[in-house]
C-alpha cells in the first residue's frame, strides 16, 4: 500500500463438492456467492450484502479486514473484486487476505485501479511490503471494474493471479495452526471508500 506503507446462498463448507470459477482445485472449501450475509464473515467495520455483493465502506486512514471464521491449510482462493467509490485510484486498495491469524497479522495480496498490484504483510500491526506495487496490464482499470484475483498457498509458497495471469510467487511464514481468508481494504487518506466483492471460492490447490 503505497500511502500506508510510506506514512447466495449462506457461505457453504463444500469439502468434496466441485465448483465452477476461477479456482482451479476440483474439492471446494469454501464458497460465498453473496446472496445474503452469512455469521462466518467477520469485519473490523460494518458490511452488508447489496445486490449480492459483500460492501464495506472503509474509514479513514484505516485498513479494514473481513474475515472467514474456518481456517484452512493449502488454498487455492479466488474471488472478484471491486472498487466503488474513491477520490483517488492509486490510493484504494483492494485485494485478498491470506496466511491470516487475525486482524493484526495477515499477508495481502492487493490490486489498484489504476493498474498496479502488490503484496504486503501485516506483522503485529506494522505493515511491511514484500514484493513492491508494480504495474499490471492484466488489471481492468477505472470505478467500477471487476477483477478477478487469485491466490494460491501451497506450504510456504504463495503464488498470485491476476484476471487468469500469473502476477508473482513469494515464500513467506504460513500460521502453524492453519489461516484464515478474506478481503483487506484500504481508502485514500482521510477519506472513506466503498468496496465490493462477489463469488469468493476456495478450493484445495492442484497441479501447483
Amino acid at each position: 500500500m503505497r500511502a500506508l506503507v510510506a506514512a447466495g446462498a449462506f457461505a457453504l463448507l463444500l469439502a468434496g463438492s466441485p465448483v465452477a470459477f476461477a479456482c482451479e482445485g476440483s474439492v471446494g472449501l469454501l464458497n460465498d456467492t453473496f446472496d445474503a450475509l452469512s455469521p462466518i464473515w467477520s469485519a473490523t467495520t460494518d458490511i452488508s450484502v447489496d445486490d449480492g455483493k459483500l460492501e464495506i465502506n472503509t474509514r479513514p486512514d484505516k485498513s479494514e479486514k473481513i474475515t472467514a471464521d474456518p481456517k484452512f491449510g493449502d488454498i487455492d482462493a479466488c474471488a472478484d473484486v471491486i472498487v466503488v467509490k474513491a477520490s483517488d485510484l492509486a490510493a484504494a486498495y483492494v485485494g485478498i487476505g491470506f496466511w491470516m491469524t487475525d486482524n493484526a497479522n495477515l499477508y495481502t495480496f492487493q490490486i489498484t485501479l489504476d493498474g498496479y498490484a502488490g503484496v504486503y504483510r501485516l506483522s503485529h500491526d506494522k505493515w511491511d511490503t514484500l514484493i513492491k506495487d508494480k504495474q499490471s496490464s492484466s488489471i481492468v482499470t477505472g470505478i467500477g471494474s471487476v477483477n478477478t484475483i487469485r491466490v494460491v498457498t501451497v506450504g510456504n509458497q504463495a503464488t498470485f493471479y491476476i484476471n487468469g495471469d500469473k502476477f508473482d510467487t513469494l515464500t513467506g511464514t504460513p500460521p502453524d495452526d492453519g489461516q484464515h481468508v478474506g478481503f483487506v481494504v484500504e481508502g485514500p487518506e482521510k477519506e472513506s471508500a466503498t468496496f465490493k466483492f462477489d463469488d469468493m471460492n476456495v478450493t484445495y490447490p492442484e497441479g501447483q
